[in-house]
């Protein structure tokens, strides 16, 4: 299989004398959707945010393609999300003053990065998730799950090899979140790409489709392949 692409070791987590993540061990491969549930309040966001270098507060060792977080400064964690890490939040945090291909360029144009024949390129990740000639709409003439597309356009536009998508489909109705569940996994299994995507969810059509499913309880990561949640536990968390 070869080595992880994500490594963690003995990762933990406190807020006050909270701990939300307790001496998590987990690898991750290029080519892997894998999702993770549990209860509101487990601490699926917070290892999503420590994950993509959003959380510094940690303990324990993190690597990502062989680069521990712990050791980058700001401005090295500042790139390190830029060029190899896609982003995709539940509520979209889309920049309601720019037009749709200025919400999806905003990775190109933070920080250092040199992408050549960029409108070309937006262009092209626009038609990927459904939304052609869409260019200079504002987000908000879209509709939720449009909405949601262009955050996921967004995060897929330098073709990072990490994507996370915190509860991706959770405001969407059954056809936007199929779609939205189908460019994940696109990124996951193009040859080209094999992204490692790793979901947060409640959603038990997107984590039917992942390669793998890992449950959070009190702080400990468990895996749940062969337990997929059931809609009735889990809309009730």
């Amino acid at each position: 299989m070869g080595d992880p692409f994500v490594e963690v070791r003995g990762l933990s987590r406190r807020f006050g004398e909270a701990r939300v993540l307790d001496a998590v061990d987990l690898e991750l491969r290029r080519g892997e959707l894998v999702a993770i549930v549990g209860r509101s309040g487990s601490g699926k966001s917070t290892l999503l945010a420590v994950l993509g270098g959003l959380d510094r507060g940690f303990e324990g060792r993190v690597t990502v393609d062989g680069v521990d977080l712990a050791t980058l400064g700001d401005s090295a964690l500042a790139r390190f999300r830029n060029h190899r890490v896609g982003l995709v939040f539940q509520a979209g945090h889309l920049r309601e003053d720019m037009t749709v291909a200025e919400n999806v360029e905003l990775p190109a144009l933070v920080g250092d990065a040199r992408v050549p024949d960029l409108e070309r390129r937006v262009r092209d990740v626009l038609a990927r998730v459904g939304l052609p000639g869409r260019d200079h709409d504002r987000p908000g003439t879209l509709s939720g799950g449009q909405r949601q597309r262009v955050a996921v356009a967004r995060a897929l536009l330098l073709d990072p090899p990490l994507v996370l998508a915190d509860e991706p489909t959770g405001s969407l109705d059954a056809d936007s979140g199929n779609d939205v569940i189908a460019l994940l996994r696109e990124a996951s299994e193009d040859p080209e790409r094999r992204a490692c995507v790793v979901v947060v969810t409640h959603d038990p059509a997107l984590a039917a489709c992942a390669s793998r499913v890992l449950r959070l309880v009190d702080g400990k990561l468990v895996e749940a392949t062969t337990e997929r949640p059931s809609a009735g536990a889990e809309s009730a968390a």
